[in-house]
């Protein structure tokens, strides 16, 4: 090009030689090449073997990462020096303790996960924890839509991490040690964000041998911060497992009421979830009985009791609690969309709370009080020999209590969901994570949602809004948080008879309730008592058995019907 007397502006090279300088490429446009591919000469004839091909993959991992990182610093316009260099296995680290590791404030026990920094600086190469650190952290990375080779890379380590651990347990010394403890709470989250056994299955396989465990270690553990620490994660997978699909804890719920006692309030919330749990499974193992004798009417007076008991703390429960417990109204939507599915929040409050721990809690809370709900429902149907719900004495309290607390768990949603990410200025406090800048939008968070929504999204007592945004708030989770399970929440949470805590309409016709169980034992005076049945005055012995009818509302074993008007 001709000189024209005027120097160049653009580069050092094009201004040395006097020319227009055509300016820099557009980095989005440029077409990053492996550098090994560039200097590496070709070979005509070369023989791969195995571990050829797998040091072929982590070094193409290497190099698509290094161009994924420049591109973003580049996007961002990051006031860091470009010449520093953050290997994909840091990065993905980072990225899953900003996400599922939060840390307490100061003078609280209110973190999650934080057992696992002092642990992973302990852990050894190779070890059960190194592995499954590692295969969470790519597992949690990959959602960020790198290249497919990144899951593999994460399955690569979740399958030797589960060798390894099975290993470790068959030892008794390590078996119980806090790493080995912590390495089965990763493989639970692996499966959360990965979904390999397409649901929650794999999870609650993981959190039931975390239990398993926990019951064999010695309460001493409980007097550092570090087994504190794992004993609540630990309690809280417990807690959460038993309300989804109604499996009890193998002990006690006073042994599991121990500890936490910095968060005495918290801890009352936990007790009482535990509490649930136990009493759902008591009324789980009556209702499966094929027949059912006077004493087991009797039985169910007594569960009913003690779940209008246990829904009563419940009810008091937030009288208790200091203001940093609380919940507050951030903000009032007051827009409706003809697709709730696709809706950030429903219309009418959103509450926000002081970090996920406490809004997990109340998630607990909630829920527990639609099951206990549920189950004086279905007492007092069985008791009275009511088909008809609407028809029982209780149905006006206990469908108004429905629906508020379905009311309250909806408008927690968008806290856990991200919905606060653009409104930080309306939250009391802002979550600590272990990295990166702190957020309200974690995986965290979201997951903590899951049990609320699952239990929401075919609840009679939901209205067909709240039904369609519960859906697609789990679709949400499984696609933006890469939180996979959540597609597949529904399909896990009608395992066994729990649609029976959510859909209280049984399928029962007129010839069911034509053949009562007062039909089928008429219980009139007889003038001489029968052996082994009815004495003098026509009541009937305490060992007489009552049949039940295939399609009663004791056995519920027809297919569940389709949705009512509740």
């Amino acid at each position: 090009m001709v000189y024209t007397g005027v120097p160049s502006r653009g580069c050092y090279l094009c201004r040395s030689r006097k020319i227009k300088c055509p300016g820099y490429p557009v980095l989005a446009k440029t077409h990053f090449r492996p550098y090994t591919e560039i200097r590496k000469p070709v070979r005509k004839e070369t023989s791969h073997s195995s571990s050829s091909s797998s040091n072929d993959e982590e070094e193409h991992l290497f190099n698509h990462w290094g161009a994924y990182a420049a591109y973003t610093a580049d996007a961002a316009s990051s006031p860091l020096d470009s010449t520093i260099k953050i290997t994909l296995q840091d990065a993905a680290s980072c990225h899953f303790l900003s996400n599922w590791v939060l840390l307490s404030p100061p003078g609280t026990n209110r973190g999650i996960f934080e057992f696992l920094l002092p642990i992973s600086r302990q852990a050894a190469q190779g070890s059960p924890f190194h592995l499954a650190f590692k295969a969470c952290s790519l597992s949690s990375f990959a959602r960020r839509g790198l290249d497919p080779a990144v899951e593999r890379q994460a399955i690569s380590f979740y399958v030797k991490a589960l060798a390894a651990t099975s290993d470790a347990l068959s030892r008794p010394s390590v078996a119980t040690c806090d790493a080995t403890l912590a390495t089965v709470m990763l493989l639970a989250i692996y499966e959360i964000q990965s979904a390999s056994t397409h649901g929650i299955q794999g999870w609650s396989f993981h959190v039931s041998g975390s239990m398993q465990l926990m019951n064999s270690r010695s309460w001493k553990r409980l007097d550092t911060d570090l087994g504190m620490g794992i004993f609540v994660v630990v309690r809280v997978k417990l807690i959460l497992l038993g309300l989804l699909q109604g499996k009890p804890p193998p002990t006690s719920s006073e042994w599991w009421g121990k500890g936490t006692f910095k968060d005495r309030y918290a801890l009352i919330g936990l007790h009482l979830t535990t509490k649930t749990t136990e009493m759902r499974n008591e009324l789980e193992n009556l209702l499966d009985l094929d027949c059912a004798t006077l004493d087991d009417f009797d039985q169910l007076s007594v569960i009913m009791a003690k779940c209008q008991a246990l829904e009563e703390h419940f009810r008091k429960w937030p009288d208790t609690l200091p203001e940093y417990f609380k919940f507050g109204i951030a903000a009032w939507i007051h827009a409706s969309s003809a697709n709730p599915a696709e809706m950030e929040a429903l219309p009418g409050p959103v509450h926000s709370y002081r970090g996920p721990w406490v809004g997990g809690i109340w998630s607990m809370v909630r829920t527990s009080r639609l099951i206990l709900v549920n189950s004086m429902f279905r007492c007092s149907a069985l008791i009275h020999q009511r088909t008809d719900l609407q028809s029982l004495p209780e149905y006006a309290t206990l469908a108004q209590r429905c629906a508020d607390v379905i009311g309250e768990a909806m408008a927690g949603v968008p806290y856990h969901l991200g919905w606060f990410r653009n409104r930080t200025a309306l939250l009391p406090t802002m979550p600590s994570f272990a990295c990166g800048q702190n957020g309200t939008e974690s995986s965290l968070a979201a997951f903590l949602a899951l049990l609320p929504l699952t239990t929401m999204q075919d609840h009679d007592f939901a209205t067909e809004d709240q039904r369609l945004f519960a859906k697609g708030r789990l679709q949400f989770m499984a696609h933006q948080f890469g939180l996979r399970s959540a597609a597949f929440a529904e399909k896990d949470y009608d395992s066994r008879s729990a649609q029976r805590w959510r859909r209280l309409r049984l399928p029962v016709t007129e010839v069911d309730v034509a053949e009562t169980l007062q039909n089928e034992y008429a219980l009139g005076p007889t003038t001489e008592p029968e052996e082994g049945g009815r004495d003098t005055f026509g009541s009937v012995t305490q060992s007489a058995e009552l049949t039940i009818h295939s399609r009663s509302q004791w056995g519920d074993r027809a297919q569940p019907p389709e949705k009512g008007p509740f």
